[in-house]
């Protein structure tokens, strides 16, 4: 079923997402870094992703995905899909299945990210109200 490469299409979707949301990260943080500290960033990046998402990483996803596969799927089921994924339209699927996912992991990119930032700054609020009702808890005796 070639999972292998579905898999390497959706870790380096995942990680053009992560490039993206951490270089808009630096502009909250930075908000005109100069090019030299976006290339320092992208670079910084780029490594923490390939130590973080390497082929050591991916393997361990698809160990860990197996027993999944397991519960879900009867040997009859692997069976039929093996079938499937012989005819034509099922090689087709394989071919084009790793592009589609990356696609929609891009076309989705957008949309997570938007919503990743709301979190998060939601997230900093939260603690930032916090940290003022600590500090003025402190001051009262």
């Amino acid at each position: 079923m070639q999972i292998s490469k579905t898999m390497d299409a959706i870790v380096n979707a995942a990680k053009q997402q992560s490039i993206e949301t951490a270089v808009q990260m630096i502009h909250e943080k930075i908000p005109n870094p100069t090019a030299e500290q976006k290339k320092q960033f992208e670079e910084t990046v780029n490594e923490i992703l390939g130590q973080a998402l390497g082929p050591k990483a991916i393997q361990e996803m698809l160990e860990a995905t197996i027993p999944v596969y397991q519960r879900h799927l009867t040997r009859t089921d692997l069976q039929a899909m093996t079938v499937f994924y012989s005819s034509p339209v099922g090689q087709k699927l394989l071919r084009e299945q790793p592009a589609m996912v990356q696609e929609s992991m891009q076309a989705a990119s957008g949309i997570q990210q938007r919503i990743a930032r709301t979190v998060f700054q939601k997230i900093d609020q939260q603690v930032e109200q916090m940290v003022q009702a600590e500090k003025q808890h402190a001051k009262q005796p």
